[in-house]
This record gives C-alpha cells, sequence and structure tokens, in this order.
C-alpha cells in the first residue's frame, strides 16, 4: 500500500499498524497475529490488548493512542475509517475527547502543530493534519462509496482488499492508484465464476446445472464466485455469495496481464451495510411485526442515499401507517433484534432506514400484471430482498396510477 511501483519496499522496523479488524478467531485476527510474527511492527493498541477489547473500545484506544506515535498503515473497513476521519472533522458523531492520554507531551505537540496546518489551509481539522500514514488498506462492500472521502479526509489513495472469512484474502489492487479493478490471489483458494443468468438459473431450479467458467475463460461481465480451499477446513467448494465484475482483462497501468475484478454487491437476498451488518428478510420481518404497524407487504433493497451512505429502502403496503415516523420506528425496532445493526448505527452514528408508502393494491396489481404477462407462478411476487431497479420503478408507477 506503500509502494510507488513494483518493488518498491517503505516497510521499516517499528511502524505503527493501527489495530481495527476483528480479532481472533476471525482470519483478520489470525493475519494480525500471524504479520507481527514475521514482520517487526508495532501494533496500537498491541495485540493482546486489542484481543480483549471490544469493537468500539478497540477503535477507541487505537486512535487514542496514536495521537502519541502516530500512524503508519492503516487496514481494515472503508466505512470505520471515514467515519473516525469525520469525527476528527466535526463532521462525525464520535469525536475525539479530552483524556488524559491526549495530554501527554508528544500528543499535545502533535495537535498543535495540526491545528496550525489547519488554520493556514483555512479549514477544520482533519485527519491529514494530524497524521502521515505511508499506506492504508481498505476493504468491505462499500469500499467505492468512501474512496474519495478517504483521499479528501487522510490525503492519501487507499488500496482496495477484497477479502471474507471463509478464505482470507480474494483479490487485491495493486500499488497504482490509477488501477481501477482488484487482481485475485492465487494462493488464498482455487477459483471458479459462475455467470449471473446462470447463477438465477440455478437458484430457481435446484436440479440446473449451471455453466461455470476457470480464470482463463472469463471475459467482461458480471459472476459469482466460487472458491474450494487449499488448506482444508470446514469449506470446500463454497460460494460466497458475492456478485463480482470483471472490468478488463489486464490491469495496463501496472503492468498485470490478469482479468480485472471489482466487487459489485451480495448475489443472495441479504442487505450488506458496509460490511459490519447482514440483514436476512427473516430479520425484516420480525422487525416489522415489534414494530406494531399493520404492513401487509414490502420489498427492501439497498440504496446509495444523499448524503453517499448505504442505506436500506423499504417500499410498503399497508393500512393505516403514518406519514411520518415510519422509517424511524422500524428503525429502533430492526436494532432491538439485530444486535449488528444497532451496533453499526453506533459505529456510523446514521440512521440508514428509509421509508416510501406505497399505494392500496399495489403489489395485487403487479402480480396480476406479471399473470397477465404469462410469468411462471414463482415469478409473479417481486423478490423480498434486493429487487431490481425495473422492479422497484414498476412498483413506484403502479402506487402513483393507483393515488391519481
Amino acid at each position: 500500500s506503500s509502494a510507488k511501483s513494483r518493488g518498491d519496499i517503505r516497510l521499516e522496523t517499528g511502524d505503527i499498524l493501527l489495530y481495527t479488524v476483528a480479532p481472533l478467531p476471525f482470519v483478520s485476527g489470525v493475519s494480525f497475529r500471524a504479520g507481527g510474527e514475521e514482520f517487526p511492527l508495532r501494533f496500537v493498541p498491541s495485540v493482546a490488548e486489542a484481543e480483549a477489547m471490544g469493537f468500539q473500545e478497540r477503535m477507541e484506544k487505537g486512535f487514542s493512542r496514536s495521537m502519541e506515535t502516530g500512524i503508519d498503515y492503516f487496514m481494515g473497513l472503508a466505512s470505520v475509517l471515514v467515519r473516525i476521519g469525520e469525527a476528527f472533522a466535526g463532521g462525525g458523531s464520535g469525536g475525539a475527547s479530552i483524556s488524559k492520554e491526549m495530554l501527554r507531551p508528544k500528543t499535545l505537540y502533535r495537535l498543535m502543530n495540526a491545528l496550525i496546518r489547519s488554520k493556514l489551509k483555512g479549514r477544520p481539522l482533519m485527519p491529514q493534519d494530524i497524521w502521515s500514514p505511508k499506506g492504508m488498506i481498505v476493504s468491505g462492500m462499500d469500499v467505492q462509496i468512501y474512496k474519495s472521502r478517504i483521499k479528501s479526509l487522510w490525503d492519501i489513495d487507499a488500496l482496495e482488499a477484497y477479502a471474507c472469512t471463509e478464505f482470507g484474502t480474494i483479490a487485491l489492487q495493486s500499488w497504482m492508484a490509477e488501477s481501477k479493478g482488484l487482481t485475485l490471489a492465487p494462493d488464498s483458494a482455487f477459483w471458479e465464476f459462475i455467470p449471473e443468468a446462470e447463477y438465477w438459473l440455478w437458484k430457481e431450479n435446484e436440479h440446473y446445472k449451471p455453466q461455470i467458467l476457470l480464470l482463463d475463460q472469463v471475459t467482461p461481465g458480471r459472476y459469482v464466485i466460487v472458491g474450494t480451499s487449499f488448506y482444508g477446513g470446514a469449506f470446500v467448494r463454497y460460494i460466497i455469495g458475492d456478485l463480482i465484475n470483471v472490468i478488463s482483462m489486464e490491469d495496463e497501468e501496472a503492468g498485470t496481464q490478469l482479468p480485472q475484478i471489482v466487487m459489485e454487491s451480495r448475489a443472495d437476498d441479504t442487505i450488506d451495510l458496509g460490511s459490519l451488518v447482514l440483514l436476512s428478510e427473516r430479520a425484516i420481518w420480525r422487525a416489522i411485526g415489534d414494530s406494531g404497524f399493520d404492513i401487509s407487504d414490502w420489498v427492501a433493497c439497498k440504496e446509495i442515499d444523499s448524503r453517499h451512505e448505504p442505506s436500506i429502502h423499504m417500499y410498503i403496503e399497508g393500512k393505516n401507517l403514518p406519514d411520518d415516523g415510519l422509517d424511524m420506528a422500524l428503525d429502533i425496532a430492526l436494532a432491538s433484534c439485530v444486535d449488528d445493526y444497532s451496533g453499526y448505527e453506533e459505529i456510523m452514528g446514521v440512521n440508514p432506514m428509509k421509508v416510501t408508502i406505497l399505494s392500496p393494491g399495489t403489489f395485487q396489481q403487479y402480480m396480476e400484471q406479471k399473470q397477465a404477462e404469462g410469468a411462471e407462478l414463482g415469478h409473479w411476487k417481486p423478490p423480498r430482498m434486493q429487487p431490481s431497479d425495473e422492479i422497484v420503478q414498476r412498483l413506484l408507477n403502479i402506487s402513483k396510477q393507483l393515488a391519481d
């Protein structure tokens, strides 16, 4: 992440790596432990301390101590890096608070210099005024949303990593900031690719045998990735559930003659928010039941809102639904029954829930239209989770016609 060209090594003894990832038994915690044994890095907080802390405490301690030590490298979720940066810039909900650690001479000196730099530039204090990291590696389903904000806050081009608990590293971006895609890691697993259309045919009919391609057979397009473990474990040949897009057959800037991929979304019926929470249909049904509202039908999809944050947009039909406050009520109900969701709100400081109320009869007319078009019975109703843009627009059009 700090290299400027092939073979450029900038790692030095004692470099500070912020410990921000999930600890053991997650693969990120295993990697940090192994990395500490192989490389002369200093973890802040220490590995032993970090493994005994909760996520929020680990973040707070790490950044509090790094005010004294500095930061050379960061590896973690892009969403968390942005939220921490915006907190220091005055745009988040968890800005740096005064503590005994903040009163140490090195910390005070760093803060004074940072304040002077920000004043000279005529803008609020930003992380780039406090720290000068050599490299940053960020991951998560929403990296492309956050990369430009990371650049403006930290003044560094973060490189993207695509990983999962089942196999570890899947793909990495090269050192070239201009590189648009990621190159698959060859030693984590044996990778195969199901074309998107083939995947959905198989999901609809479990007896269908989908076409599965190898890396030298893919062409630009969207695929569901399959991994076969080289090292044993619980998963042998496994569909991770992610949809990737092969955007080119090489990385010209880096001189890599291999297909370049980007992570598009989940391919299953879950909604991923910042790689911190996965929401299922069952969880949303439970929240609807706990909310007490008479909701008869709904669909939910992930969207990017006006704040450039990922959000859950629910399109709902029901009786006696309030014009205002339904999004807040469903947000509270979901937080009460899904711990990861409440944790997401605490870390990110936003309510990701958005609600659009549809006219009575919208879903019934949708089904009647699909039946009239000759669709199979299983396709009369729209999918609850992650319906296509075309389906959502059809629901909105029907709702508007009924309202008129």
